[in-house]
């Protein structure tokens, strides 16, 4: 067939019949992480269940594609004076040092454990795959604890690339406050506030979770 005869339907079809396409680079990430197929897509679908906040469930697809702008990228783009973390001299930050490997990182995710049992009364470890990713579960109490994780990275991506100022966890407690507050505007506008209370349960003031339960049998919101 000549290129003049090609058409869009025949080169899809085409495309779609080539069964030896490499997979996409996050794909072999995943794979080379021992992730499964079906662990795969989960991965992939469970940041946009976490959260109502499109702008989070975004900054978690960037880092599962490894397309997200740390100092590595910053400064190749000019936009940085250098690719170094903040916090260790002479090593490149990249997605997997500034959430991981960094020790202002361990720290953080030493900190955030303890915070998050001590609420929860849980015994969570935390781990490369679970930081980078997400916990592969799809009970509440993982929704929390994925939303939670990515509130921490947005939080370390914030103070380490922005602000470039070392992060103090009780501003971590503050933020995740803050969140968990818009998170509640966009429930209520969808009358989802019960699923809310019984996500955030752990982490609501008592009395405010009672109000709340009492306004969600009773309030309805029309848009």
């Amino acid at each position: 067939m000549t290129i003049e005869k090609l058409t869009g339907k025949t080169i899809y079809n085409t495309l779609l019949n080539h069964q030896h396409f490499p997979p996409p680079t996050a794909e072999r990430r995943l794979i080379e992480c021992g992730f499964i197929f079906q662990e795969r897509q989960k991965i992939y679908s469970l940041p946009f269940c976490v959260t109502s906040e499109v702008k989070l469930s975004v900054f978690q697809y960037k880092i599962g594609h490894n397309i997200l702008y740390t100092n590595k990228i910053l400064y190749k783009m000019k936009m940085k004076q250098q690719p170094d973390c903040p916090y260790c001299h002479d090593i490149d930050q990249t997605p997997l040092h500034l959430f991981v490997e960094c020790p202002t990182a361990e720290s953080f995710w030493n900190k955030f454990t303890k915070w998050y049992n001590a609420k929860c009364g849980g015994n969570i470890a935390l781990e490369q795959n679970k930081i980078i990713h997400v916990v592969l579960r799809y009970t509440s109490s993982s929704l929390t604890l994925n939303h939670l994780i990515m509130i921490g990275k947005h939080f370390l991506y914030i103070t380490a690339v922005h602000d470039e100022k070392r992060p103090q966890f009780t501003d971590f407690v503050t933020f995740v406050n803050e969140k968990i507050e818009l998170e509640k505007y966009i429930v209520i506008t969808t009358n989802k506030l019960l699923s809310f209370n019984k996500k955030w349960s752990n982490f609501l003031n008592k009395k405010l979770l009672e109000a709340s339960c009492a306004n969600a049998n009773t309030v309805t919101i029309h848009l």
